[in-house]
C-alpha cells in the first residue's frame, strides 16, 4: 500500500492522497493493482471511499471509474460512472466461437429467389410431412427448455437486484439507487457500432457497475455498449453478468466479530467463466457477417447461456434483420432463440417475414 500523503484522523478513520494498492498472489506475482486519485477508509465500519479517479488492473481485466465504494467485508462494491472495463481474454475463449447472428433472413429466405424447383414426387412429399411431424414435436420440446431458461435467468436478475439495493442501503448510499431506476438516454439515430477490438472484450456504461465478488455478480448500469472483435452489443439499462465459483474454490465465511475490518481483496479470484448475461432495455446485437455485412437483432432483453452458446432474444417485438431482410414479431410475448451453431428457433406465434429480392439473380 503506497500513497504520497495519509492523515489518521482517528483511529477509524483515515484518508489519503494518490493511492495504490497492490496485491500479490503465493507464488509472488502481481494478482491486482488499484489506484485512487483520493481515498477515505472507514475502519471499523470497513467502507472504502475512492474520490474522483481509480483504475483497477490485473492480467486479466483493467476497469476504471469515477470514484466507487467498496465495502470490505462483504466484498461488495459499486463503481461511478462512466466506467468501462476490458476483459484482456482473447475473444476466442471470452464466449463460444460459433457465430450467434448467422445471417438468418438470407437462410430463411433464400428460396424465395431460386428458381422454381421441379415438382415433388410423393415419396417426397412423404418424406417431407414425416419431417414435419417431427419437428412439431421438437418445437415442443424447444419451447419447454427455453422457458426454463428465461426462469433461471429472470430469477439471477431479480437476486442480484435484491442484492444491489441491500449494498446500497447498507453503506449508507441510496442515492446510487437512482442511477438504476432514471430512464436511459435516447439512442442517436439508428447507426450500427462497428466492432473495434482485435482481441478481447470491452464493456463501457455511463451510470456505475455493481460488483459482488462473493455472490459472481457484476451490473452496469445505463446505456452499456459491449464491444468484440465478432459483434457489439448495447442496452439502455443493465446489463448483468453472472460468473461460475472455480471448482474447489471456498466460500469465505466471516465471523461477527467486533473488531476493525481490514482491507482484502480474498476471493475476487474465486469465480472463473461467464455462467449467463442478461441485458434490458432496447437490446441491440451487430454481428458482421461473412462478406462484411451487419446482421442486426433487436429486443427489450437478450439472455446469454454460457453452459449452450445461445442467445434468447424476448420482449418487446423481436426483430432479426440483414440488409433489407427481416424477421419481426408481430405479437408481444414472442422470443427468437439464436443457438451456437447458426441454427435460430422463433417460438410459435404470428411473425412478419421481408425479403428484398430486387436485383437478384434466380
Amino acid at each position: 500500500l503506497r500513497a504520497d500523503l495519509m492523515k489518521v484522523i482517528t483511529k477509524n478513520f483515515i484518508t489519503a492522497n494518490e493511492v495504490s494498492l497492490t496485491t500479490y498472489k503465493p507464488d509472488g506475482t502481481r494478482q491486482m493493482r488499484v489506484s485512487m486519485k483520493a481515498a477515505d477508509y472507514h475502519v471499523h465500519d470497513g467502507i472504502l471511499e475512492a474520490h474522483e479517479n481509480l483504475s483497477v488492473e490485473s492480467n486479466e481485466f483493467r476497469a476504471t471509474g469515477r470514484g466507487a465504494i467498496f465495502q470490505l467485508d462483504s466484498r461488495r462494491a459499486f463503481i461511478h460512472g462512466p466506467a468501462k472495463t476490458t476483459f484482456l481474454i482473447p475473444a476466442k475463449t471470452s464466449m463460444r466461437s460459433s457465430s450467434p447472428l448467422t445471417p438468418l433472413p438470407m437462410l430463411l429466405m433464400g428460396s424465395l429467389v431460386m428458381a422454381a424447383p421441379e415438382p415433388l414426387t410423393n415419396q417426397e412429399l412423404g418424406e417431407l410431412n414425416e419431417l414435419t411431424a417431427r419437428s412439431d414435436k421438437k418445437f415442443l420440446g424447444e419451447v419447454a427448455v427455453t422457458k426454463e431458461l428465461i426462469t433461471r435467468s429472470d430469477q439471477l436478475a431479480q437476486l442480484s437486484s435484491v442484492g444491489f439495493r441491500a449494498f446500497a442501503m447498507d453503506v449508507g448510499q441510496p442515492a446510487i439507487l437512482t442511477v438504476a431506476d432514471t430512464a436511459p438516454a435516447e439512442a442517436q439515430g439508428d447507426e450500427e457500432p462497428e466492432p473495434a477490438l482485435e482481441e478481447g472484450l470491452e464493456i463501457t456504461c455511463e451510470g456505475g457497475m455493481y460488483v459482488d465478488a462473493e455472490k459472481g455478480h457484476v451490473v452496469y448500469l445505463k446505456n452499456i455498449v459491449i464491444t468484440e472483435p465478432r459483434f457489439t452489443m448495447t442496452a439502455g439499462d443493465e446489463l448483468k453478468i453472472f460468473l461460475s465459483r472455480k471448482a474447489g474454490a471456498p466460500r469465505v465465511v466471516r465471523e461477527n466479530e467486533d473488531r476493525p475490518k481490514i482491507p482484502s481483496f480474498e476471493g475476487t479470484t474465486d469465480f472463473a467463466d461467464i455462467k449467463s448475461i442478461v441485458a434490458t432495455g432496447g437490446v441491440k446485437v451487430v454481428k458482421k457477417d461473412g462478406k462484411g455485412g451487419p446482421a442486426t437483432a433487436k429486443a427489450d432483453t437478450a439472455t446469454y447461456d454460457a453452459k449452450t452458446g445461445d442467445i434468447i432474444l424476448r420482449g418487446g417485438f423481436p426483430t432479426v434483420r440483414q440488409d433489407k431482410d427481416f424477421v419481426v414479431a408481430q405479437e408481444p410475448g414472442l422470443y427468437i432463440r439464436i443457438y451456437a451453431n447458426g441454427n435460430v428457433y422463433f417460438q410459435p406465434g404470428k411473425w412478419k417475414t421481408v425479403a428484398n429480392v430486387q436485383n437478384r439473380q434466380p
